[in-house]
């Protein structure tokens, strides 16, 4: 894992090597092991005159895990006509290699960077299709005169771009990015109304005007003609060979060898490397196959919560992993005082908005791991894979709930079952399965403000219905791709939105904060193909969320493990916010700081706090996302 960053300018600006510089210390957490600058001034642009000439600096910090000794970026070609500086793992490079060599490349490193250089060299554009693993990638071919930018198919490492017509800034994260330019960019106002419905910023936006990420599955090119962008790989066309829908137990030997295959490739490592370990199934899977696999016993690491409250801590069930598997075990334990202490900190990793609370427990768990390893093996992706969520199922049933009476279904069973049901992603469940298109639950489902108090809070009504109009016909899109299979249309858009642009962005910036690399097994491109040609059915079944996976895997696991409830990674902010942390809040989104944000009405941020210290609603994800934003802009303003 390191981390990226470069200018490319086809109008013959001078780039300055110091600004280069400074760009790429920024990024110095991300490659604490390593820099290197590549800078070639006044290259000739064929068929531009004299004064076409292009300029182009890249530069690249370093975090060794594998060819420890020659393994330094930007790296060249045998005639360095061609350089590339990267930021990932490909776990198939030494497949790769021999397929190479045989064609008549000849390799210098022993490190998976110089496979990408020969691979491009052997199929051009084509060249990221070949690579299984976590990648983003920038590559200068100077006989073409053209500048490629590619990122992994699920978009597990970052990029992102400035483009103005005159030159293309990239970098692995913004605040690398802001550097570069001559003043702060705007934020974007159909972004922040993103983030504060969903909690993150689908891409190809980020919070800032004309900064981008690059999408999944995405070269850029960039050459004299200017720029495109083209899609290399899809989910649509995730295949699993030979899988047959009638023959489960096929199907879950098939599984099982899959994951086990995925998680030896990604024990390649030339420094220690261990595991996230929350006890849940998805974790001690990767931890048991790795158990398999290692001569010497697992590092595991856990986090836990200063709470009473049994349902915010997990450490018992990573416990009962640990002892099964006879890891070596290290557990901390996240007190509200570390919100206070850490929130700047977190803000400033994040860059993007993000809001997200396990961001917190994610970054000190990482610090803890960095102490013992320099790799872990994470669960991501297993939920979005295999139907692991509350909201899969519930909306499976959806068309059953839409045939009652709307009079029962509102005036009797909704009142009924908000009075029972004293958890509120469940009860916005029961509220997203009362509407009749599959957009409108799924937003309904992942929304953190609803309509009307979002046009409280910001202010313009109209501005809030044109956008909630826009964000519909964004999820309508995505939904309509995939079929009519409601499992799968869910299932897809959370692997092309959520999983990217969420979950996967706060395990990279939470990590890389400490120059911890995180590997995602079941994102493996195997894991993909084979997950997504497994039939809707066998994915909820009944009531059995992630049925077939269970199933696949449960041999391998203590029972204790097997049997127990999917549960999220919570914090006890709900509670916190209305006493460790009540000052914290009160003081941080005061009626000053509030108004210094520019954006939101003072009046309505004091009422969802003071209706939440005084336990009237629950509305701790909509004080942390505004907490995190507050820091944010506050950061970038500096």
């Amino acid at each position: 894992m390191c981390g990226i960053c470069g200018i490319v300018d086809f109008k013959d600006n001078p780039i300055d090597p110091k600004l280069v510089e400074v760009m790429s210390n920024s990024l110095s957490h991300r490659g604490p092991d390593g820099e290197g600058i590549f800078i070639k001034q006044g290259s000739r642009v064929m068929g531009q005159g004299s004064s076409g000439k292009v300029q182009v600096a890249f530069g690249h910090r370093r975090l060794s895990i594998i060819d420890l000794k020659t393994g330094d970026q930007p790296m060249f070609n045998e005639d360095k006509s061609v350089v590339v500086a990267y930021n990932g793992e490909i776990y198939n490079f030494n497949e790769l290699k021999k397929g190479l060599i045989k064609k008549g490349h000849r390799f210098k490193t022993k490190s998976d960077t110089e496979v990408i250089l020969h691979q491009y060299e052997e199929d051009g554009l084509e060249c990221a299709k070949r690579f299984n693993g976590i990648f983003a990638f920038a590559l200068w071919d100077d006989d073409k005169k053209t500048l490629l930018l590619a990122r992994d198919r699920i978009g597990i490492k970052p990029l992102f771009y400035f483009y103005d017509n005159k030159r293309l800034i990239f970098a692995s994260e913004i605040k690398a990015i802001l550097k570069a330019l001559p003043e702060k960019p705007e934020v974007d106002s159909s972004s922040l109304f993103r983030y504060l419905i969903l909690q993150y910023i689908p891409a190809p936006a980020t919070l800032y005007k004309n900064i981008y990420k690059l999408m999944p599955a995405s070269i850029l090119i960039l050459n004299k003609r200017g720029m495109e962008i083209k899609k290399y790989w899809d989910v649509k066309e995730a295949k699993g060979e030979g899988v047959k829908a009638d023959n489960e137990e096929k199907i879950c030997e098939r599984l099982l060898k899959t994951i086990d295959e995925s998680v030896t490739d990604q024990l390649i490592s030339d420094v220690p490397l261990g595991a996230f370990l929350s006890g849940g199934i998805d974790s001690s899977v990767i931890v048991a196959l790795m158990s398999k696999g290692m001569k010497e016993p697992v590092k595991t690491f856990s986090v836990g919560f200063e709470t009473d409250d049994p349902y915010y801590n997990e450490l018992n069930y990573a416990r009962i992993a640990s002892k099964y598997f006879k890891t070596e075990h290290y557990e901390i334990i996240v007190r509200p005082q570390d919100v206070v202490n850490l929130f700047p900190v977190i803000a400033r990793h994040l860059d993007d908005s993000i809001n997200d609370p396990a961001v917190l427990p994610t970054y000190i768990v990482s610090k803890l791991a960095k102490e013992h390893v320099k790799v872990v093996l994470s669960g991501e992706g297993a939920d979005e894979l295999f139907g692991g969520y509350l909201r899969y199922s519930l909306d499976r049933f959806a068309k059953y709930h839409q045939l009652l009476p709307k009079l029962v279904r509102n005036g009797l069973i909704k009142p009924i079952l908000n009075d029972i049901i004293d958890n509120i992603r469940i009860t916005q469940g029961i509220n997203a399965v009362s509407e009749p298109d599959r957009s409108s639950r799924y937003l309904k489902w992942v929304s953190v403000f609803d309509t009307d108090s979002l046009s409280a809070v910001l202010g313009n009504p109209v501005f809030i219905e044109e956008e909630w109009s826009r964000l519909k016909a964004f999820y309508n899109l995505i939904h309509n791709e995939y079929g009519n299979d409601t499992l799968s249309s869910i299932l897809y858009t959370d692997i092309k939105t959520w999983l990217p642009d969420d979950l996967l962005t706060k395990v990279d910036r939470m990590s890389m904060a400490h120059g911890l690399e995180a590997r995602v097994p079941y994102l493996d491109n195997r894991m993909v193909d084979l997950a997504l040609s497994i039939p809707p059915r066998l994915k909820i079944k009944g009531f059995k969320r992630k049925y077939i996976f269970k199933k696949a895997v449960s041999n391998i696991l203590p029972n204790e493990i097997v049997r127990r409830s999917k549960r999220g990674f919570a914090l006890p902010i709900s509670h916190w916010f209305r006493n460790e942390l009540k000052d914290f809040v009160l003081e941080r989104l005061s009626d000053d700081s509030v108004r210094r944000m520019d954006f939101f009405n003072t009046s309505a941020v004091n009422k969802i706090i003071n209706e939440h210290i005084k336990g009237n609603e629950d509305n701790s994800l909509q004080i942390w996302g505004l907490l995190t934003l507050q820091f944010l802009l506050e950061e970038n303003k500096r």
